[in-house]
């Protein structure tokens, strides 16, 4: 599996679906999808490029808060992938959820982000310019030192 085209009509997709689908290099979300599973990228170390819809709205929520998080591991593994830009609803990055995706070299963070679960930016090595406020710093030691800077008063 290489490529796929998922139906329009699509509006979930659970838990580790595509997980390990290490030959899959591209993948075209719907955009009425709105809810996105743990894992469902995860060791997807071919795909490249991923588009995450505008609609997507249920991407975790806790106990019916609509709070909206990328889940746990959802692109883990992605070594593959060089950029990603997340939806603008977005409040919490879910623990581990882009580790190890050593080419990403670009992620856009929304102004909506109000937390970052642990070893998120984990073994993204590449990952190391200016994202919107944001800076990102790789360590020896595997890890992502994030900061972000204050607006000019």
């Amino acid at each position: 599996l290489t490529s796929i085209q998922l139906p329009a009509s699509l509006t979930n997709i659970g838990d580790c679906a595509f997980s390990g689908c290490s030959s899959l290099t591209s993948i075209e979300l719907p955009t009425g999808l709105t809810s996105l599973g743990m894992g469902t990228f995860k060791g997807c170390t071919s795909l490249t490029l991923i588009e995450l819809p505008a609609g997507l709205t249920d991407m975790g929520s806790c106990s019916g808060y609509p709070l909206l998080f990328l889940r746990q591991g959802t692109f883990e593994g992605c070594t593959s992938l060089t950029s990603i830009e997340l939806p603008a609803s977005l409040t919490i990055l879910g623990d581990c959820a882009f580790k190890g995706c050593s080419s990403l070299t670009s992620i856009k963070l929304p102004a909506s982000l109000t937390n970052i679960g642990s070893c998120v930016f984990r073994d993204c090595s590449s990952l190391t310019s200016s994202i919107g406020g944001c800076w990102a710093a790789p360590r020896s030691n595997g890890l992502l030192l994030l900061g972000w800077t204050r607006a000019p008063r």
